[in-house]
């Protein structure tokens, strides 16, 4: 009688020990509970796309790229100034319009128009219409069947543009903006004709204007 009582009350305290809080099963005290935080959306944005004359900048906090804007590039005050567009009428003749035509939405002329390899050539354009576009598209393409071409984008107002070239026979060296003006000075580097397109950017409907130039041997 007295070994049952004796056993069952080893179990009822077993029992208890394996139930008390904080405790694991051989009676050792466990550490504080914890919990794995849960980690929430990661937000990024997409970055703008900069003029080469810009910067990114960012005013305060900008998480995952939120909040980045493009900002005018100080000029380098050790540089040299960029030069200013020359009068047209010093480098080529404009065409005038046709009576009873609707008045184009770009001039363009260039000079000269024709030219042999290792000489450099002149293409001007203004702007006629009343839009004034935020820039100007130029497309280069060699006109005898070969791949070569450029292309370039401008903003209007006095900039600059760095072009992509891909072995054209004219290769740009410097287009430039001022006002509703636009300068390209490009060399000649192999023989043939290359069409040279405008496009102004936006316009509605879009205004294209255009002009060929000859390379001779």
């Amino acid at each position: 009688m007295h070994l049952n009582q004796r056993l069952s009350g080893i179990m009822i305290a077993i029992l208890i020990t394996v139930s008390m809080p904080g405790l694991d099963a051989c009676g050792a005290a466990l550490g504080p509970a914890t919990s794995t935080p849960t980690e929430g959306p990661i937000i990024m944005c997409t970055a703008p796309a900069c003029w080469e004359d810009e910067v990114y900048s960012c005013e305060g906090y900008c998480p995952g790229g939120c909040g980045t804007r493009c900002a005018t590039l100080t000029p380098d005050p050790r540089a040299s100034p960029t030069p200013t567009i020359p009068p047209f009428a010093s480098i080529c003749v404009m065409p005038t319009a046709v009576p009873g035509t609707p008045a184009p939405g770009m001039a363009v002329c260039a000079g000269p128009e024709s030219m042999h390899v290792g000489n450099m050539v002149q293409v001007v354009a203004e702007i006629t219409s009343l839009e004034r576009p935020d820039s100007i598209s130029i497309a280069g393409f060699d006109m005898d069947g070969t791949a070569g071409y450029f292309t370039a984008r401008i903003r209007t107002g006095g900039h600059t543009a760095i072009p992509i070239y891909v072995g054209a026979h004219l290769r740009p060296e410097r287009i430039q903006s001022e006002g509703n003006r636009l300068l390209l000075i490009l060399t000649a580097v192999s023989a043939g004709s290359v069409k040279i397109d405008f496009k102004l950017v936006p316009t509605i409907p879009e205004t294209l204007a255009s002009i060929t130039v000859t390379v001779l041997p």
